[in-house]
Formats: C-alpha cells, structure tokens, sequence
C-alpha cells in the first residue's frame, strides 16, 4: 500500500471512528415508578417515583403523592372516635422516602422511613352536607421486600409500616363534636412498578 493510499485509509477510518455513536455511559441512579393498587379501590390513586443513586449504593430516596378514602377502622381507631358518624378522606398526600437495601443487592429486604404530610377532609353522618379540612403530618418507620419475578423492569414491594401523625393546622369539629387525630398509626401496602 502506497503512502497516497494508506493516507486515504487513516481519513476514512478517522471519520468513521468519528461518527460513531459514542459509548452509552451508565446513568447516575435507577430510576423506580410504582404506584398501590389499592388505592384505587378506595376513591383514590398513588404516584411515587425513587431514585437509586449508583454513588451510594444500596440506597434508595424517593417522593410520592396519593389520596384515598380511609377505611372505617382507621378512622375509629381513636376510642374517642368509634361511633361517631366519621368518615375521613385523603385529598392529597405527599411524602419523601429514604430506604437501605439490608441484602447488599438491587432487590430484597429494606428498612426506611417515610416523612408526609397530609390534607384531608372530614365529614360526619350528622352533617353529610358539611366538610372539615385539615393537615396532618406523619412520621414512619417501615420495612419491605423489593422483588422482581421476572427479573427485569416489572417489581413488587411489599411493605408494612408504624409511626406517629398529628394534626398540624386546619379545623376538625363538626356537629358538636371534634375529631381527634389517634397519634399512632400502622400502614401496610403491596405497591407495584417498574424499574427503568
């Protein structure tokens, strides 16, 4: 090969090198959208997307929103409550989650906690025309099992929760009578998702 064609074959390679699609580098975190069905079931919906920073592994950070009708026996759980004619909804909740993978691996057990806060609205029996509004915020340990039954995208978790809530602002007496915030609370969910 003369010099006139070894030339030609650098230029070519060159820009063929050059045109290349470079290589794809790995994102800085795996990205998680899941959603409760059961939220669904009562009036509702859930939303949560987290984040799992590949600068820190085995730790995922994450947001969500849901609403819901709250099941009677939440609502009673305060003894105060129980008989009362009180039906209790979740307009809108947001929360932050912070969980560590205990099995040093993307799936399996995890322990974490929540920090939300919560608009909701009262109604009672006596005054079903009449609504109350009022804001509560939660604080909740919780552990769970993060499991891929097919091992990709497709996840299950579930997980079970207890912490402490209290009413931070709002109006909570309707009918005479006044709701009291039960300041114990145990939450489990089967969430279902995606891992991008």
């Amino acid at each position: 090969m003369n010099h006139h064609h070894r030339r030609v074959a650098q230029v070519v390679i060159s820009v063929v090198l050059a045109s290349a699609p470079a290589a794809q580098a790995e994102p800085p975190a795996r990205v998680l959208i899941e959603t409760d069905p059961a939220t669904f079931a009562f009036a509702g919906y859930a939303l949560h997307v987290r984040l799992a920073p590949r600068a820190a592994p085995g730790w995922t950070v994450g947001v969500g929103t849901y609403a819901m009708d709250l099941p009677d026996a939440l609502v009673g759980a305060a003894p105060a409550n129980h008989g009362e004619g009180w039906h209790q909804r979740i307009r809108a909740g947001y929360g932050l989650f912070v969980d560590r993978d205990l099995d040093g691996d993307a799936a399996g057990t995890f322990v974490g906690a929540q920090l939300a806060v919560q608009r909701l609205a009262l109604t009672r029996d006596e005054a079903p025309a009449d609504t109350r509004v009022y804001t509560a915020g939660l604080v909740m340990a919780r552990v769970g099992y993060l499991w891929f039954p097919t091992r990709r995208g497709l996840y299950v978790v579930p997980w079970a929760g207890v912490g402490a809530t209290a009413a931070l602002a709002g109006e909570r007496e309707l009918a005479g009578e006044t709701y009291q915030v039960f300041p114990a609370v145990a939450f489990a969910a089967v969430h279902v998702g995606w891992r991008l």
